[in-house]
């Protein structure tokens, strides 16, 4: 089964980002985001990683990672089982 993790953060350039999370995957999505926390509006990122789930921790070492690089008071993960395939040439 395959699973995909999403780490939800505060609003971090993909030059930041790219670093911390190329050096435990080899491919992630990253969106921009707007959301609230702690009733504050702010932009945020949102990480996409699709793994195993021999990769959960990897996943909560990036977060950590995010969390501690930019003294963050957390990081958000979600996993959820997902059925993928590739259309290929």
């Amino acid at each position: 089964m395959t699973h995909l993790y999403r780490l939800y953060t505060e609003h971090q350039t993909e030059v930041a980002l790219y670093p911390l999370i190329s050096a435990l995957f080899t491919g992630a999505t990253v969106y921009a985001s707007r959301g609230l926390w702690q009733g504050v509006a702010e932009t945020g990122a949102v990480i996409e990683v699709l793994g195993s789930h021999e990769d959960r921790a990897k996943v909560f070492i990036l977060a950590r990672n995010i969390r501690e690089a930019f003294a963050q008071t957390a990081v958000l993960v979600t996993i959820q089982n997902v059925s993928t395939f590739e259309v290929r040439k």
